[in-house]
């Protein structure tokens, strides 16, 4: 009886991971959006969709001290320079899921997707 138990435990806890792994994948596959946000502080600075942007563009986005550029190509959106000590946005690449925004914490500045238009995604109905 004790080995069937052990057994028993051993393909649950396998189960269980496997699991958890599978809803990992998903979160992190998650699928963009069409509009994204800028935002610093949690405050929206600006959102703009991908799609409109024709051929390559960047602008810079000024923080406390600092800047972050922002280059947008082909439908994707990343950050092309910033003059922060660890490069930690620039490194991230494209971003390509809602489960994992670009984010560069020495200037506050997170870029993500987002619902809907610039009036806060409510549409006829929702109002």
């Amino acid at each position: 009886m004790r080995r069937f138990s052990a057994r028993l435990w051993g393909l649950l806890a396998g189960l269980l991971f496997a699991l958890a792994l599978a809803a990992c994948l998903l979160l992190w596959n998650a699928p963009g959006g069409e509009w994204v946000a800028v935002e610093r502080d949690g405050k929206e600075l600006f959102r703009f969709r991908p799609a409109d942007i024709e051929g390559a563009q960047t602008f810079d986005v000024p923080c406390d001290g600092g800047y972050n550029t922002i280059a947008v190509e082909n439908g994707e959106v990343r950050v092309a320079a910033a003059d922060c000590p660890d490069q930690t946005c620039v490194k991230m690449g494209a971003l390509r899921s809602r489960a994992l925004p670009i984010v560069c914490l020495p200037h506050h500045l997170t870029i993500r997707f987002v619902d809907g238009a610039e009036d806060g995604g409510l549409d006829a109905v929702a109002r």
